[in-house]
Parts: structure tokens; C-alpha cells; sequence
């Protein structure tokens, strides 16, 4: 069988050197029939000029069709000794020049009027010898083995580029398997297609779990079941592990992707949603189109909830009470009151505010500021830190007196914070509470475990048991940092 399929080849090439002088002649003839066209042409030119320049491109045509019929002549000939080496590549070229070939002639030309015949002489020997039915592409060295699984879909192939690839056989490249060191020289499936062993130059051997590409998907839907149900976007996407069961479960979170797309403003798309989750699970009990319009609705209402409450938070209360208001007409639901939130979030305000004033020693603005606050919301929160710090830097700006509220307020708030009661030390000395300030240094005192730090507070209940007020000038500013 072999030295015949090597004979009929060798009858192929010869057939094709005989085509390839046949083209040469159809050239010359071309030609030569042109030069006689163009002379005609010329003698009839006072009769008629237009017959004299179709005539001469007449000749011209031919002239190039038999130089496309010399290429193509050569090409099938290229194609066919590409054959021995590369099969597949080999098969295209000749389809190429077929391809060219037939546009030439022309679809309907009898292939006894062609004008070569190379093209279809290397289709028709390739077709018959090809064995290559695809090429299996990706390896960066030399492939030294490969072998089909048993059930002759997949393929395992084995690398001096250390590695080993799986492949189904489209030439589709499904798996690589790194790990050896040095060469891989053969790889082979188990008998039940279920691991793969390689063997190595690294003096290693290795065993590797395979599924096929259809279990894999499956594993991958079980493993993915409950994200899959809480994402339903991502279940829409993932048709390969859509089941009745997972589409129906998933269904009141698509729901929800369809409020979310709603409230943002994107009802088309939010509708869409909608009656996707009613194919999911049909005993869903809603109207698309009404759902979709009351969390566009409820989108609008939170909107202008958020816009009011920065304008209540800038002070700006009127105004925010009829976003507040404006938001309830959208959506009765919402649990606001517009004057009393608008009141509260102003005194937040106020208070952050107020903060802000004592970092930059400003402590009568910020006085105000907690007044007003204060006289919004009685009940805004202010906590002991926050009026411990105003009466501290209070103090150490010479308003013991304006912030002696605060120290009382913040000492109430956290009666054992011995910090506080340091800060309030402070201002009942400055403003001539000797005793009261002794009484507050001994309990920060007996607090703290800086010797430093006690030492100094020794000292000031020293010069106040004295009678005298330790916080001179010198000594605020010290203290100030």
C-alpha cells in the first residue's frame, strides 16, 4: 500500500511539471494572441476608436489571466510538496488556489476548459493521502508523545518545554499540566480516562486527576449552587447550570437585582428583570410594569431624602423639609418626619460644627454652635469626650468661666474618666474653685501611673492648698503645647 501511495505520487508530480509547462505555453500563446489583437485594433482605428481601446484591453486581459493561471499553476504545485511535511497547511494552500482557480474560469466552466490544472490535481492527491485532521498548537519545544483517552475525544500530549497539555480534538487546548522541572517525555491517560500519568527527565513521575470537559462544568455548577442562587446575574450568564430547581430558587433575588435597577432609575431594564423572574419561578405573584414603577418611586423618594438631609445638616431646614415632603409623596412608606428630622440632622450639624471651632480656638462660636444644637434637639448626642474637649481647651484659652458648663457636663456623662476630672481641675482653678480643683487633681492623682505627670499635679495642689493659683501665664503656655 505504501510504495503504491508513493508511486501515485510520484505520477502526480509529473502530471503537475507537465501542467506547469502547459501554463508557460498559455502565457506565450496569450501574448502572442494579444500583439495580433492589438495590430488589429490598430488598422480599424480610424473606423471606430471605442472598438480599438476594447480590443486592446481585450489582449491586455489575457495577457494578466494567464499570468493569475502561471501562479496558480505554481501555487498547486507548492501546495503538494508542502503535503510530505505539513499536511493540514498543505490542504489550505491548495484550497486557496482551487478557490482562485474557480473565480477564473468561472463557477459553471467544464474543468476540461480550465486553464491549469494544478490546483485541482494537489486537492485531489492531498484529499486522498491526508491523515492530518487538525494540529494541536501551543507547545514551545519539541512534542515527544501523545496519545487519545479511552474514549478517543481527548488528547494528552507530552513536552520538552517541561509541561503537558490536554487538548479535545478540534485542537482546543483544555488543560496544561506544570510541575516537572526537566523534559516531559510521555503522558498517557489511565484506562478509565480519569487521571493522567506523566513521566519526566526530572526523575519524577506524576499522577493527575482529569475529567472530562463536560463533568468538569457539571462540578463546577454544584459547586458554584448556592452563590449561583444569591447572584442570579451570574446564573443568567452560566446557561450550562441553569436547572428548573436553581432557576426557581434564584428567582426572589432576581427580584431584587430588578428593585435595585429600578430604584436606580433604569426601569426598561428593571421590567426585563422582572419578567425574567417570573419565567424563573411563575408562582411569583407581581406586575412587572407596577413593580417597576413603585421602586422607581421609592429610587426618587431616597434621593430626595438624601438631599434634604444635607441641606438639614448645612442648616438649611426649610428647604429640607420639603425634600422630606416631597419624599413622602413618592413614597408614603418612609418613616420621616420632615420638621423633626430636618431639626435633628441640623443639630448633628451643629454639633460637627462646633468641633471644628474648638480645634481652630474658637470656643465662643463654638458655644454657640452647641447652644443652638442643643436648642433643635434637646436630645442631640454630645458626648463626654466632646465636652471635655471644650472645656479643656476652653480653659487653656482663658474661658474657664464660658466653658465651666461643659467640664460639669462631660464629669456627670463620666464621673470615674479621671482625665475629665483633670480637665475640670483646671477650670475650677482658673476660676478660683481652690478646693473643688484639689478635689479633681487627687482623683486623676490617684489614677494615673505617670510619675512625671503626678509629680506636676502634686505641685499644683500644693500651691493650691497654699492658696495661691498655679496657672500663671508661663504655665499656660506650656500646657498649650
Amino acid at each position: 500500500m505504501a510504495a503504491s501511495q508513493e508511486l501515485d505520487k510520484r505520477e502526480i508530480q509529473f502530471a503537475l511539471a507537465e501542467t506547469e509547462k502547459k501554463a508557460q505555453q498559455i502565457v506565450a500563446d496569450a501574448q502572442g494572441k494579444a500583439k495580433r489583437t492589438n495590430r488589429i485594433s490598430l488598422s480599424i482605428l480610424s473606423v471606430a476608436i471605442v472598438g480599438a481601446i476594447g480590443a486592446s484591453w481585450y489582449g491586455q486581459k489575457l495577457i494578466a489571466n494567464a499570468e493569475t493561471a502561471t501562479f496558480l499553476e505554481r501555487e498547486g504545485n507548492n501546495a503538494l510538496k508542502l503535503f510530505d511535511t505539513y499536511e493540514i497547511d498543505a490542504l489550505v494552500s491548495a484550497m486557496n488556489a482551487g478557490q482562485d482557480l474557480q473565480q477564473l474560469a468561472g463557477k459553471n466552466t467544464p474543468i476540461k476548459n480550465y486553464p491549469v490544472t494544478s490546483p485541482i490535481v494537489a486537492l485531489h492527491g492531498i484529499l486522498y493521502y491526508i491523515q492530518e485532521r487538525n494540529q494541536l498548537k501551543g507547545h514551545t519545544n519539541t512534542v515527544n508523545n501523545a496519545n487519545f483517552s479511552p474514549d478517543g475525544k481527548t488528547i494528552v500530549t507530552a513536552s520538552s518545554d517541561n509541561t503537558a497539555k490536554v487538548w479535545d480534538t478540534n485542537g482546543k487546548q483544555l488543560a496544561e499540566l506544570k510541575g516537572h522541572t526537566s523534559y516531559v517525555i510521555n503522558a498517557n491517560f489511565s484506562p478509565d480516562g480519569k487521571t493522567i500519568v506523566t513521566a519526566s527527565s526530572d526523575n519524577t513521575a506524576k499522577v493527575w486527576k482529569w475529567k472530562e470537559f463536560g463533568e468538569l462544568l457539571n462540578t463546577g455548577c454544584e459547586w458554584l449552587n448556592n452563590y449561583l442562587i444569591i447572584n442570579p446575574q451570574e446564573l443568567q450568564k452560566l446557561e450550562v447550570c441553569q436547572t428548573p430547581s436553581k432557576l426557581k430558587a434564584a428567582a426572589p433575588f432576581l427580584v431584587k437585582v430588578g428593585e435595585k435597577e429600578a430604584q436606580a432609575g433604569d426601569v426598561e431594564e428593571a421590567i426585563v428583570t422582572f419578567k425574567t423572574a417570573l419565567k424563573w419561578n411563575p408562582q411569583l405573584n407581581f406586575e412587572p410594569q407596577k413593580k417597576a414603577q413603585e421602586f422607581e418611586n421609592k429610587g426618587k423618594a431616597e434621593r430626595l431624602v438624601s438631599e434634604g438631609e444635607s441641606l438639614a445638616r448645612e442648616n438649611d431646614i426649610q428647604n429640607a423639609v420639603v425634600k422630606f415632603q416631597q419624599a413622602l409623596k413618592l413614597d408614603p412608606s418612609l418613616d420621616i418626619k420632615p420638621q423633626i428630622k430636618a431639626q435633628e440632622l441640623a443639630a448633628e450639624g451643629l454639633v460637627s460644627k462646633a468641633s471644628e471651632f474648638v480645634e481652630e480656638k474658637k470656643i465662643k462660636e463654638a458655644i454657640t454652635a452647641y447652644q443652638q444644637a442643643q436648642k433643635l434637639d434637646a436630645e442631640v448626642e454630645i458626648d463626654a469626650d466632646t465636652w471635655n474637649t471644650l472645656c479643656r481647651q476652653g480653659s487653656l484659652q482663658e474661658f474657664a468661666a464660658l466653658v465651666m458648663f461643659a467640664c460639669e457636663k462631660a464629669v456627670k456623662l463620666a464621673p470615674d474618666d479621671s482625665n475629665i476630672r483633670d480637665s475640670r481641675g483646671l477650670a475650677r482653678a482658673l476660676t478660683g474653685n481652690y478646693q473643688g480643683a484639689i478635689a479633681d487633681f487627687e482623683a486623676f492623682i490617684a489614677e494615673t501611673g505617670d510619675e512625671e505627670i503626678k509629680a506636676q499635679r502634686q505641685g499644683w495642689v500644693k500651691v493650691l492648698r497654699e492658696g495661691k493659683n498655679p496657672f500663671t501665664e508661663e504655665e499656660l503656655v506650656k500646657l498649650r503645647g
